[in-house]
């Protein structure tokens, strides 16, 4: 998944999540993938942030990590999702729902939830800072 059809996920989540909540002023998605830069590949999760009243959104990222060439064969090759190939080498279940790939590759230094806050305040700042900065 490159990281447009990323983005274009976690969008359609944000939407999605409008269209199912009337009541919610803000929509939020989040859709992990992966991307290959310069050769190597890598994973990230985008998050996207759409307001009801005004349709306005923002974009932000969580940082990206080197995915080995060991996890990318069993992706690439054996057409394995990144989810099933963790929970099969770390022996647990679920990883996904808890602290995600990124906790089982740091051991725990960063989970999941904990990088991906970064970018959905990224993705929150055309909201929280003075209008300013951005395009009317």
């Amino acid at each position: 998944m490159s990281a447009e059809e990323s983005q274009r996920g976690a969008e359609h989540r944000a939407r999605e999540a409008l269209r199912l909540l009337p009541e919610a002023n803000y929509g939020v998605g989040l859709e992990g993938g992966l991307e290959e830069i310069s050769g190597k590949w890598f994973e990230c999760g985008w998050m996207h942030v759409v307001e009801r009243s005004t349709g306005r959104s923002g974009l932000g990222s969580s940082a990206r990590f080197e995915m080995s060439n060991k996890l990318m064969q069993k992706i690439l090759v054996e057409g394995k999702e990144l989810a099933t190939v963790i929970d099969e080498l770390s022996g647990q279940t679920d990883v996904r729902s808890g602290q995600g790939a990124m906790g089982i590759l740091t051991n725990s230094y960063l989970g999941r939830a904990e990088a991906y806050s970064h970018g959905l305040i990224f993705a929150l700042a055309p909201f929280l800072s003075d209008s300013k900065y951005w395009d009317d």
